[in-house]
């Protein structure tokens, strides 16, 4: 629903210059390490770009509670599978695009919507933040909404990451007393 939602509103707000838009859904996997083929075209959208562009990586799926793990499949018989956020960048982006994303000057921020408070701490310096909820449970429902309008903020009116979330959750005391937004910078990070 999340992915539906920010595609749509990028959509329509670049519908006169798509081709300064890319958009690519990743399918979550910790064991399809070939995926450096698959970000041959979100490689060569930075490159031509010289990197003047901005990588925003949506992620909407459950998470294990016990261990803060990002589930990406499973069964009943074998249960879930779920790994590190770190290893599911890897897999999904490969290593290639993970080491260009560090050195560039666009703005980096990954959105997490998950079923319960995301607490996995990210190695990776490829993001200069991380926007996600903090509640026990959060139901999609009611907050997608508002993280697509953040999503859009930066990303079409390039708002700072702190002013896109005041705007899309600030007035919305529902969504707030469903879950609280948590908003993780780099220290480094000043531009954003």
């Amino acid at each position: 629903m999340l992915r539906l939602l920010a595609q749509i509103a990028l959509m329509d707000e670049y519908r006169y210059c798509l081709p300064d838009l890319h958009w690519h859904d990743y399918t979550l996997s910790a064991v399809g390490h070939g995926s450096n083929n698959a970000t041959v075209n979100a490689r060569k959208f930075i490159e031509l770009r010289n990197g003047e562009c901005n990588f925003f990586l949506m992620w909407d799926c459950h998470l294990e509670t016990g261990t803060g793990n990002l589930v990406f499949g499973g069964s009943s018989q074998i249960g879930s599978k779920s790994d590190m956020v770190d290893s599911l960048l890897d897999a999904c982006l490969g290593p290639i695009l993970i080491d260009m994303l560090p050195n560039f000057p666009g703005r980096k921020g990954a959105f997490f919507l998950t079923c319960s408070p995301f607490m996995n701490m990210m190695n990776s310096n490829c993001f200069n933040f991380i926007i996600a909820f903090c509640s026990g449970s959060v139901i999609p429902n009611n907050v997608a909404l508002n993280l697509v309008k953040a999503f859009n903020m930066m990303a079409v009116y390039k708002h700072s990451v702190f002013a896109a979330v005041k705007i899309a959750f600030g007035s919305d005391i529902i969504t707030l007393t469903h879950s609280p937004v948590g908003v993780v910078t780099r220290v480094e990070a000043t531009d954003f």
